[in-house]
């Protein structure tokens, strides 16, 4: 079921991807003495309404579905903003080539660097404090000249890989307050339409694919829609909320101004980076298996 689901998720979402979410609504059915969800109906601008046996609303962190269920969000501005890019890893000299995770931190601001696409490119991300950039978009665009601004007096490795890029990408990071509720009814929500999260962590993408795996298996399992959704939010709600905390808290970490001061720094960077502390920050993360929690 939960493969079949999927599929056609898939192809739905292929069809309205242009396309902006109207609004949900539930179809009823009389049964018995009460009424019962029998179906929900998705409304979407210039093109037919499409009814199905549940809704997902994976729309992301400006969700719409999110908005129709529990209203406007509460996001609010962190006064840092983020940079993005990618490097042919092949451009680089032959020392930063490496199959490994590269981090800089700051009392200000933070890089880190990895390869990506199997190893054919490496991805830049920049973290910064600014305050007069409040657009939060993937795809806005930015200028290479900023970003050398923003990172002036770092290492020159850094201002090599930024003039490496192509074209890079800016956006305004917003902390939202873990939600108390995921599901209503037939309908759900997965990934950052619902615990939108800092990029501290690296846990985005991965706690979305988390969620998937859980869904899956709940839809697998409970043949009533409703109930399986409230499955999985039970089962996905607790840790994805720690990871939008430890998330926020990580930030706080790697922007310590107690980095301004060299000799703090270095006794900062041990402490902080020791094997026992790095252990309790991430093992409880990575130790999670999605296809294996109890549901």
């Amino acid at each position: 079921m939960a493969r079949r689901t999927c599929a056609s998720t898939a192809a739905t979402c292929t069809r309205s991807w242009s396309r902006r979410c109207a609004s949900g609504s539930r179809t009823r059915s009389g049964l018995g003495h009460g009424w019962s969800v029998s179906k929900i109906k998705l409304k979407i601008e210039n093109a037919p309404d499409l009814t199905g046996d549940a809704l997902v609303g994976a729309d992301g962190v400006h969700s719409i579905v999110r908005k129709t269920l529990f209203g406007p969000d509460n996001a609010s501005f962190t006064g840092e903003i983020a940079w993005r890019g990618l490097i042919p890893i092949r451009s680089l000299p032959e020392r930063m080539q490496g199959m490994v995770t590269s981090n800089w931190i700051g009392p200000h601001g933070s890089v880190s660097v990895y390869p990506v696409r199997a190893g054919t490119l490496v991805n830049f991300v920049g973290l910064v404090e600014r305050d007069d950039w409040r657009v939060e978009s993937w795809i806005e665009q930015g200028e290479t000249d900023e970003c050398v601004r923003d990172f002036r007096g770092w290492h020159e490795d850094i201002h090599l890989m930024i003039r490496l890029i192509e074209q890079p990408f800016k956006w305004a990071l917003f902390r939202r307050t873990p939600m108390p509720q995921w599901s209503k009814g037939r309908a759900t929500l997965l990934g950052d339409a619902c615990h939108a999260m800092v990029p501290y962590l690296g846990q985005g993408a991965n706690s979305a694919i988390e969620d998937a795996c859980v869904l899956a298996r709940c839809l697998d399992e409970d043949k009533d829609v409703a109930s399986a959704l409230a499955r999985y939010e039970a089962a996905r709600r607790p840790r994805a909320t720690e990871l939008v905390v430890q998330s926020a808290q990580q930030s706080k970490r790697i922007h310590d101004p107690v980095l301004a001061d060299p000799e703090k720094a270095l006794k900062y960077v041990e402490t902080n980076w020791a094997p026992e502390n790095v252990k309790g920050r991430y093992d409880w993360i990575f130790d999670y298996d999605a296809a294996r929690v109890a549901i």
